[in-house]
């Protein structure tokens, strides 16, 4: 598929793991592309991959990282900032102040 097309009709262009939960098992291939999901995966945040606060994750960080992989595409904006965008940010704040801490 090439850049034209809608993100409904693309595919990824490596494989993709989804990590989620204490126990998600499986080995992480930096060759591919890795999604840590959730608190219980947060100590993966620093390795190869998009790492998505939350417990679980709110739909619209787990939108958001969908994006991550298609940077041609706009995301869809439906208002200024959404109170689960605050939210984001808000957790973002409290993991880098607990990494840095």
């Amino acid at each position: 598929m090439h850049e034209g097309f809608p993100l409904i009709d693309r595919q990824f262009k490596k494989n993709v793991n989804v990590f989620i939960g204490p126990h998600s098992g499986g080995s992480i291939n930096s060759d591919e592309t890795n999604i840590f999901m959730g608190v219980c995966q947060q100590h993966h945040s620093n390795c190869d991959g998009i790492y998505l606060p939350g417990c679980p994750p709110h739909t619209e960080e787990i939108i958001n990282g969908i994006f991550q992989f298609y940077k041609d595409i706009e995301r869809p904006k439906y208002a200024d900032q959404t109170e689960e965008a605050k939210l984001g940010k808000l957790l973002r704040s409290i993991l880098d102040a607990q990494k840095s801490g």
